[in-house]
């Protein structure tokens, strides 16, 4: 289990949202349309659950775009909090969904399961070189871990 594990499905998550143009699984700032969106391990966390199984939380930050040369900064700016709605509500939704429907957490190594999946805004902001306005996404996914 690992990040590559879970990006992809994250990537496939983010592909469902409508009105995300493209999403990369990897750094970049040059798309074909807008707004889109790219994924990128963060950081892992780990606690102490029982003497033989262990939670790791895995992070990862969801960068999402919207050029600002043809609408302006005001228009981008509404178009781009409409986006990151949209990717909170697919989230929240995901986490509520059973594992036979789930698109985060399936086919998971044997000593492994899906515990639950939360996402929250965190930076906003403007690349005024590239004419994009920016906004962050933090997603964590708790994942029990059996270690005996």
């Amino acid at each position: 289990m690992s990040y590559d594990t879970i990006r992809p499905q994250i990537k496939t998550l983010l592909e469902g949202v409508s009105n995300i143009s493209e999403v990369a699984n990897y750094p970049k700032l040059e798309f074909n349309g807008y707004p889109s969106a790219y994924i990128i391990p963060s950081d892992n966390e780990a606690d102490y659950e029982t003497t033989s199984e262990n939670v790791r939380v895995y992070a990862f930050i969801i960068r999402v775009f919207q050029e600002t040369k043809q609408l302006g900064v005001q228009e981008a700016l509404n178009r781009l909090e409409k986006v990151v709605d949209d990717i909170l509500d697919i989230i929240d939704k995901e986490d509520l969904k059973g594992a036979s429907t789930r698109t985060i957490g399936i086919n998971l190594p044997s000593g492994y399961t899906f515990l639950n999946v939360f996402a929250t805004p965190s930076t906003w902001g403007e690349l005024p070189d590239h004419e994009l306005l920016m906004a962050e996404i933090r997603l964590k996914i708790r994942i029990s871990v059996d270690i005996s």
